[in-house]
């Protein structure tokens, strides 16, 4: 089914592309199998956005999709879109990225964090999400090439971040200072409900996420954006969010200030992962958890429950425990504790891997094999786009990438 696009796109084996099932598009860093790697060392090194992707090599970042609002660092004037994934100038020494995830009128940004912790980023800025001054001015907004980001107060180039994450419109960071792990937002604040949690409703220097008393919230692991929301999972192993709750995605019932606030009952979490309106965690135990819409079976439950603030567990085989979550729109992945790739929720781009677009499934279902033939394994990472789904496979001695 569909046909294989090779070329070159890492130190060893190569990348192609398959609609319909799983296709190949060659290998992040070391890391192991799908039995022993640990996916979340790397997960930085793929971004899969609402419409493009982004990938770091050893000699660089690699983006390739959609670029009609310059996400992938070229004038959208002179290319629209590229099919074949092409190296982006000066990014030589970045260990992550991040790709905006969720839909918007026109707008699209990109973000890398480099090796000596500062930031660079790229795309349209109306919101001040690239970090860097421009606003609104000019409608629709500009192209803004790789450049630095700047730090609190909008002086200096922002250093000592540890991780990115690009929302609808705005960015997040995790900033180490003074041994404390916080995060800092900047970009869109008005339309997703003060996900930044701060007063203003747009800006470009970077301000911390704060609690409800008003004072950072610190100790923070790592952090996940939805479309509008976005969920901080804190070094004790507890969820705390931020932004829109229109479908509990959240997890707290009502909540409508603008502070960052614990999710009850969810405790002993390893990682988390935003929807378009719903929220993943995985739990240290393999457990998955999800809440906010369940419109398209995303919360791995039946039709009949349309949405809920309550952490609701998606229903595995017995024995599966799962190592990886990544959310989309609205569907979502999970990697296994043997290399095999699980989705579940919309269909109706073929992003669950079943051979057909169509029917959504709120029971996850094993991804199928290339030209749909047994199921996709050897798996050791995967990222979920807006409505599309990506796996690095171990095959050999290569890393493979399937889309």
């Amino acid at each position: 089914m569909g046909k294989r696009v090779t070329f070159w796109a890492f130190v060893v084996g190569c990348l192609a592309v398959l609609s319909g099932c799983a296709g190949p598009t060659g290998s992040p860093p070391e890391g192991g199998n799908g039995t022993h790697g640990d996916p979340m060392r790397f997960q930085g090194i793929l971004a899969a956005g609402t419409d493009f992707v982004l990938l770091v090599k050893p000699d660089g970042v690699y983006g390739w999709g959609d670029n009609r609002f310059g996400q992938l660092a070229e004038d959208p004037d002179t290319l629209p879109f590229r099919s074949t994934p092409a190296k982006i100038p000066g990014l030589d020494e970045a260990i992550a990225v991040a790709a905006q995830f969720g839909i918007g009128e026109n707008q699209r940004h990109a973000l890398a964090l480099m090796g000596d912790g500062r930031l660079q980023s790229w795309g349209v800025n109306p919101y001040g999400q690239l970090g860097r001054p421009q606003g609104y001015a000019t409608e629709p907004p500009t192209f803004e090439p790789p450049d630095y980001g700047v730090a609190e107060g909008g002086s200096e180039h922002l250093a000592n971040a540890v991780a990115i994450e690009a929302g609808r419109d705005f960015s997040l960071v995790i900033h180490v200072r003074d041994n404390e792990r916080r995060v800092l937002g900047f970009g869109d604040n008005v339309n997703h409900s003060h996900v930044l949690t701060q007063n203003d409703d747009w800006y470009y220097d970077p301000r911390p996420l704060l609690r409800a008393e008003g004072q950072p919230l610190v100790g923070v692991q790592s952090v996940d954006a939805g479309d509008g929301h976005a969920l901080l999972l804190l070094e004790d192993g507890t969820v705390w969010t931020t932004g829109s709750n229109s479908h509990g995605q959240r997890g707290i019932a009502n909540v409508s200030d603008r502070y960052a606030q614990q999710v009850p009952g969810l405790a002993d979490v390893v990682q988390v992962a935003g929807g378009r309106e719903h929220s993943v965690a995985l739990r240290r135990d393999g457990s998955v958890w999800a809440f906010g819409s369940n419109a398209e079976g995303q919360l791995g439950q039946d039709l009949s429950l349309t949405s809920t603030s309550t952490p609701q567990r998606v229903p595995f085989p017995s024995g599966v425990q799962i190592r990886f979550i990544t959310a989309g729109g609205t569907h979502n992945l999970a990697l296994d504790q043997n290399g095999r790739v699980w989705a579940w929720g919309s269909n109706d781009h073929g992003q669950l891997g079943q051979g057909n677009s169509g029917n959504s499934s709120p029971t996850p279902v094993q991804v199928k094999g290339e030209g749909c033939t047994g199921t996709l394994s050897g798996a050791v990472l995967v990222k979920a786009g807006y409505d599309f789904s990506l796996a690095v496979v171990q095959e050999g001695g290569n890393l493979v990438l399937y889309a």
